[in-house]
């Protein structure tokens, strides 16, 4: 079928861009003002903890939206602040531990550059010591996942984001070149994928 002359989709893109780009200035400025708004209602109430979890929410999805910088990684920062305090306060609370395990990881997608999880490489050329930073708060993310997983073992997601987290961690020992780790968690990858066929 054939568009009719001046009705169908061009063959430039140019102002598809303009619009994303629109859009996506729309979406962060809409974000910048809840995330101005639910500080206040933090502050103001502090007792009530969604107030601070949505304050936390709204600094990984700034982080997430964001090209890495050390301002990026401060809302990082913050939000793994946040969500340690509530997940102490309120233990009983899986969706405090899932986000707090999903900001531990964040910093893996800003090292990549992007937000994909595979093929599963740090890009060449990265510092040392950021695969290093990245190796810890992996680590960190899949000891709170599996914490989680024990309170809610029948969470299908939970179990899917601890399965990524083993894939991960199986990526940067291989570009740290620490092989005997990444057979190891190749190994747990291993197990937990038949875990999850069984169920």
């Amino acid at each position: 079928r054939r568009f009719p002359r001046g009705d169908g989709p061009s063959r430039h893109s140019g102002g598809r861009r303009a619009d994303r780009g629109r859009l996506d200035q729309e979406n962060r400025e809409h974000l910048h003002q809840a995330a101005v708004l639910f500080t206040d209602l933090a502050t103001k109430y502090p007792t009530i903890p969604d107030y601070r979890y949505w304050q936390a929410l709204c600094s990984l999805e700034t982080a997430r939206r964001s090209l890495p910088t050390p301002a990026t990684n401060d809302e990082r920062v913050r939000a793994i602040a946040i969500l340690q305090a509530l997940v102490a306060e309120h233990p009983e609370k899986a969706d405090y531990l899932y986000q707090l395990s999903e900001a531990y990881q964040l910093s893996y997608a800003q090292l990549r550059g992007d937000f994909r999880w595979g093929p599963l490489r740090v890009p060449e050329g990265a510092a040392p010591e950021n695969a290093s930073q990245v190796e810890r708060d992996l680590r960190e993310a899949l000891r709170v996942s599996e914490e989680l997983i024990k309170r809610q073992p029948h969470v299908s997601g939970y179990a899917m984001s601890n399965l990524r987290l083993l894939l991960r961690l199986i990526g940067v020992m291989l570009a740290q070149k620490d092989y005997h780790a990444a057979m190891e968690f190749l190994d747990r990858s291993e197990e937990h994928t038949s875990e999850l066929q069984s169920h």
